[in-house]
């Protein structure tokens, strides 16, 4: 017997920022499929948002939890605003005839966030240890613009 969780949109605002998703989620046999909706209306901030999912019994029991994501949408001035996404899960078959309701939560994935900041954090980190070039007496930076490169020598 197949399933069905429709979240309808919903807006999840942050700081003013109207941000949107809407999750379909289904279940028939030994799938899922999740089908989610993302979409921001504001002009330049974005966001990222997750999917989760679980097959409950009639007692409550959990199932199966499975999540979808994390889906980035940009500012409508800086991208792609408006995205759908479809996502395909296999589970055990047994499980379909326990699962009575399927629970649907959806979200902003502020980790994600972390884990853009740690990225260019680093790699800025790793640009100024390659162009610091230790020498005996001094430290040389190497300072790239455009075609022409400069060194300055750095005194202890």
């Amino acid at each position: 017997m197949s399933k069905l969780t429709d979240t309808g949109d919903r807006c999840l605002r942050d700081s003013g920022a109207e941000f949107h998703m809407q999750a379909i989620v289904s279940f028939e046999g030994d799938s899922i499929h999740m089908r989610t909706h993302t979409y921001t209306t504001a002009k330049v901030r974005g966001f990222h948002g997750s999917v989760a999912a679980s097959l409950l019994h009639s007692d409550g029991r959990v199932l199966c939890k499975t999540t979808a994501g994390p889906y980035l949408v940009n500012g409508r001035w800086l991208g792609k605003s408006d995205r759908w996404d479809d996502a395909d899960i296999k589970v055990d078959p047994v499980i379909g005839c326990d699962t009575d309701r399927i629970d649907v939560w959806i979200g902003q994935t502020p980790a994600a966030w972390r884990l853009v900041l740690t990225y260019f954090v680093n790699r800025m980190l790793e640009f100024l240890r390659n162009a610091i070039e230790p020498t005996s007496t001094s430290k040389r930076m190497r300072f790239i613009s455009g075609k022409t490169s400069q060194t300055v020598a750095i005194h202890d």
